[in-house]
């Protein structure tokens, strides 16, 4: 997780919701996030094809080349070896 401290932080990307009392299907992961203090980009797009790509990747550039240096924090451009799988097809 992550950590003030340490200069840690943690990226994730997902969709909100109104309502957790649905249900859905097993494809889709539930998360509730603890309370704390998130930065939250919001992402709209003309199509699901414009936000998977065009939109997605500006959010991703605007992140990583202009927030995070704005506010002086750092990241690791890859994870560590034990922090990533390997994709079965």
């Amino acid at each position: 997780m992550a950590n003030l401290e340490k200069g840690t932080f943690l990226y994730f990307v997902g969709g909100l919701t109104k309502s957790t009392n649905r249900s859905v299907s097993d494809d889709i992961v539930k998360q509730i996030l603890p309370s704390g203090e998130y930065v939250v980009c919001r992402i709209e797009a003309e199509s699901f094809e414009e936000l998977v790509t065009t939109a997605l990747n500006q959010a991703n550039k605007y992140l990583f080349e202009t927030w995070l240096k704005n506010h002086e924090i750092e990241y690791i451009r890859s994870l560590p070896k034990n922090m990533t799988r390997k994709i079965q097809k």
